[in-house]
């Protein structure tokens, strides 16, 4: 009640001429470095990020607090309650419920810009090229501000959704390496391929949040021996595109920083002042310089390919204890 209480403030407030140009600032991108010209009437509209982004990711947060307690209210909370499951399964089942659906739009987002921005078209050197890149066109800057969002919006989630202590640990870390992560890539101008990474690990963990949600259906009252089936081959499945995604973004991770941008290696960061031209009759409005970073350089390059190595490893001993436990609790269930 109190983050939709802020928002509508912060709405109306974009309503009033004297609050407007202050409120707006909450929900559109801003630091736009779209360069205007004569020969090119209607340009793809670019944004930098800088310190105003600070005021969207404090309403966006807000908003994935309401769109949580909405979900939870109105479906969650629904299926709970038909589903009658113990406190241990109801944390998970509340867990996979929230993060599936994220995950579902995120991947939905990603394939979108993939289509619009050409990236399937373009080539696997598509993820290296014109690097550091001028800005980002409004969609991917509202993803990754939204995915930073989110993340942080999980903080307060353990609060509000009273997550038991013995489960707050594993939640603080995925939570604390996504928003890490994410911020790492956004701050580095590696945009390109973490939409990728992202969007292909997204694409895996709906696969094993969906066989948790059948699991814990067919394993109630009301369960069927169909959504066993379907808990199973989505649980098998997961297995399969968990080996290939984790190798997929090892592989996608060595061609990008240890040979795509490679040819475009610098010695140290630099952030290098640009003026954006403009000769239309808005040319005053965007009249200003802006402040390109490039974090090519041998040493940031290995350290982001050794930390997306560490990250995949990690992953990959987490799926092989979590398959193991399975594989007792299948023998000893015999």
């Amino acid at each position: 009640d109190i983050a939709c209480g802020i928002l509508m403030i912060v709405a109306l407030g974009t309503l009033v001429q004297a609050t407007s140009p202050y409120c707006t600032a909450f929900f559109g991108p801003r630091h736009n470095v779209t360069n205007f010209d004569s020969f090119n009437a209607v340009p793809t509209p670019l944004f930098n990020y800088g310190y105003k982004d600070l005021a969207m990711l404090f309403s966006y947060t807000l908003i994935c607090i309401t769109a949580h307690a909405i979900w939870q209210e109105y479906v969650l909370d629904k299926l709970y309650k038909k589903l009658h499951l113990s406190k241990s399964k109801n944390a998970k089942f509340f867990e996979s419920g929230q993060l599936i659906l994220f995950y579902v739009v995120s991947v939905l987002w990603g394939f979108m810009l993939f289509n619009d921005e050409d990236y399937l078209g373009s080539g696997l050197e598509y993820l290296w090229r014109d690097y550091p890149y001028m800005g980002m066109t409004t969609w991917t800057k509202l993803y990754f501000i939204i995915q930073v969002s989110y993340w942080l919006h999980n903080y307060p989630e353990l609060y509000l959704q009273k997550v038991r202590k013995e489960d707050m640990p594993a939640r603080i870390v995925y939570t604390s390496l996504y928003l890490i992560t994410i911020l790492y890539a956004y701050l580095t101008r590696f945009w390109r391929i973490s939409l990728v990474l992202l969007t292909l690990h997204y694409f895996i963990e709906i696969f094993y949040h969906a066989s948790r949600l059948a699991h814990f259906y067919a394993t109630t009252k009301t369960g069927s021996t169909t959504a066993k089936l379907i808990s199973v081959y989505l649980f098998k499945t997961w297995n399969v595109i968990f080996v290939v995604g984790r190798l997929a973004s090892v592989v996608l991770a060595w061609l990008t920083f240890w040979f795509g941008l490679k040819t475009s290696s610098i010695d140290k960061i630099t952030f290098k002042t640009t003026s954006i031209a403009n000769t239309n009759e808005n040319s005053t409005a965007l009249n200003e310089s802006i402040i390109i970073s490039n974090f090519n350089t041998p040493t940031v390059r290995l350290f982001t390919l050794v930390a997306t190595g560490v990250l995949q490893f990690w992953l990959v001993w987490n799926f092989i204890q979590r398959f193991i436990l399975d594989m007792e609790h299948i023998l000893l269930s015999q």
